[in-house]
């Protein structure tokens, strides 16, 4: 019980994670055709709201995810660990790559915006983008664990 009880708290979190992280790829693709100004004032708002759920949920997923490799057997506890591993790669892209250019975008005012601006948009997207398929993948390995696990 506490095998399946660990699973679906681990898949649900996962699952969560990537669902959010695929609807804010969404989302961003059709901000691209805000003007810098309505799409620098979008970024910062969603990076407020982020800023403050995001730890946690990162930390449940990676508790989740450990309980589960521990109560898990054979095969399920090596895809389990295949979306550990993939979740920890979307919290290093996140805090490598997003975080400091969602500083940046931070410090931007209307009058301070760089003409680049749509390169650093587009590398944000980039590296979002990219998280996002590590986050899909978690889930998928994660749900391959709990539908494979036999107790």
């Amino acid at each position: 019980m506490a095998q399946e009880i660990t699973c679906f708290v681990a898949v649900t979190a996962i699952g969560l994670m990537a669902g959010i992280m695929l609807g804010v790829a969404l989302a961003q693709q059709t901000a691209q055709l805000l003007s810098a100004e309505c799409w620098t004032a979008r970024q910062n708002c969603s990076d407020r709201l982020f800023r403050k759920i995001m730890p946690p949920t990162f930390i449940l997923i990676l508790l989740a995810s450990l309980s589960a490799i521990v109560v898990l057997h054979h095969a399920a506890k090596l895809w389990m660990g295949i979306s550990f591993f993939a979740s920890l790669l979307v919290i290093v892209i996140t805090m490598a790559l997003e975080v400091p250019l969602n500083n940046k975008f931070a410090r931007w005012e209307p009058k301070t915006i760089p003409d680049d601006w749509q390169l650093l948009r587009d590398a944000w997207l980039w590296n979002h983008w990219l998280r996002t398929y590590f986050g899909i993948a978690a889930f998928v390995f994660s749900l391959a664990a709990c539908l494979i696990h036999k107790p």
